[in-house]
């Protein structure tokens, strides 16, 4: 798991870079986080999700539950990532 203490910062930003676990390899691991920018290192492997703010009620993780265990034997996530999130048309949006 990469906390905000495993984060490169970049322009006051704080990024997540995945190549920072060693033992893992990159096309099988997902970020999830509420914040786009901090998948910049690997865009394809980010998967936007809002903040929890302590409501009983949150389901959002509920909502891609399905998604991950559809490609938990994927050979590469980064692939049905980008087709079903498209968070790389979605973050240089965000950039501009």
């Amino acid at each position: 798991m990469l906390a905000r203490s495993n984060c490169i910062r970049i322009n006051d930003q704080f990024v997540k870079c995945l190549s920072l676990i060693q033992d893992r390899n990159i096309a099988s691991m997902i970020l999830l986080d509420n914040s786009i920018v901090s998948f910049y290192c690997n865009i394809n492997n980010g998967i936007y999700i809002p903040s929890f703010k302590g409501n009983l009620e949150d389901n959002e993780l509920k909502k891609i539950e399905n998604f991950l265990i559809e490609i938990k034997n994927c050979e590469d996530v980064r692939i049905e990532i980008k087709r079903k999130y498209q968070i790389e048309q979605l973050f240089y949006s965000f950039c501009k």
